[in-house]
């Protein structure tokens, strides 16, 4: 490996930089299987920390006031649906 750096040197005429080795914790790239994972844990954990898992998901804040609307919205529908207006 000096042998190398040596020869750098010479070509570039400088210190060559150091290598760096970084590691990062593997993943599971099946989102299936992601998805499968969460949804076993409801229950045992926070909704919002098990958004944070899903793949796909990237601001958990704006995911759970998404969620929020569409269920307000199903509501009202299903409540119109029955022949209930709003304020009854």
């Amino acid at each position: 490996m000096r042998i190398f750096y040596k020869s750098i040197r010479q070509v570039i005429g400088k210190q060559p930089i150091e290598p760096k080795l970084t590691l990062t914790r593997a993943r599971i790239l099946n989102a299936s299987e992601a998805i499968d994972d969460v949804l076993k844990q409801r229950g045992f954990r926070a909704d919002k920390m098990l958004l944070k898992l899903l793949p796909g998901v990237t601001d958990v804040d704006a995911e759970i006031e998404a969620l929020k609307e569409q269920q307000k919205e199903e509501a009202d529908s299903l409540g119109n649906d029955m022949g209930f207006e709003d304020g009854e």
